[in-house]
């Protein structure tokens, strides 16, 4: 089903885990820890085991941010939600923030102390994002703490597994061209560039590339991988391999070295 209609907020539950997630903030030597919706591969759509945003806050929208300091849970939407965050979170607990017009790089420099640290899990954010939290950051002599394990996920006792969706091959009379005149064709684009190899990060390029499809997440049938592309041709491809079977092995073992 597309759509579901099942009721999957947890609000009651806010305090307690946010008050767990604080008390592990001394050990990170941070004030503060912002927890996006994104997941490592920045998809629209994401799998249980990431939906780190809902479970803490019991907010179910398709976008948004909450930046959680020793005294204060801010949980910032954009137009779509401002009624929708409302119903959803406990209000004792969380304040509903602007997404668009005061995002945490803005909120930071505003209400943050100085020297305020904050603490952000590296694989969750793009370069971008950082960036403009590190300007936010030096106005009031703060800093960015890169942490090296997420403090949600250690109190996210039953975290769902990781998606372990089967992955199939996508035939050619549907995806036009064969996989490895795909990767010849971008080897040759880098070498042209003078370039030694790219980096796929997108799971749907990634599945595009190699014409494969995945089933890990919502709506979108791309596997979640990454994979390099060397301008001599050569490919290796991120992909964990409980997700093939021995069709889809031999397949991608004969297009990428398999990592």
């Amino acid at each position: 089903m597309f759509q579901s209609f099942d009721v999957t907020s947890t609000p009651q539950f806010g305090r307690d885990r946010v008050a767990a997630l604080r008390d592990r903030f001394s050990g990170l030597g941070i004030d503060g820890f912002l927890i996006p919706r994104a997941d490592e591969y920045q998809g629209e759509y994401v799998p249980a085991s990431a939906e780190r945003l809902s479970w803490l806050t019991g907010f179910t929208g398709s976008a948004g941010e909450v930046l959680v300091t020793q005294s204060q849970a801010v949980v910032f939407v954009d137009g779509r939600y401002v009624t929708q965050v409302r119903q959803q979170v406990d209000l004792d607990v969380f304040t509903p923030g602007d997404l668009i017009d005061e995002p945490p790089a803005k909120w930071i420099p505003a209400h943050a102390p100085k020297g305020f640290r904050l603490g952000i899990d590296p694989w969750m954010h793009t370069v971008a994002q950082v960036s403009r939290l590190e300007k936010a950051l030096n106005e009031i002599g703060g800093t960015i703490v890169l942490v090296d394990e997420n403090p949600l996920d250690a109190v996210w006792t039953d975290r769902p597994a990781e998606p372990l969706g089967a992955v199939s091959i996508q035939p050619i009379s549907a995806a036009g061209v064969e996989a490895g005149e795909k990767i010849a064709k971008i080897a040759d684009g880098l070498a042209a560039k003078d370039a030694a190899a790219v980096v796929i990060t997108d799971p749907s390029s990634v599945a595009w590339i190699f014409n494969i499809r995945g089933q890990d997440v919502p709506h979108t049938p791309h596997p979640l991988s990454r994979a390099i592309i060397h301008a001599d041709g050569k490919a290796e491809l991120f992909l964990d391999r409980r997700k093939t079977n021995l069709e889809v092995e031999t397949y991608l073992d004969g297009l990428a070295t398999r990592l």
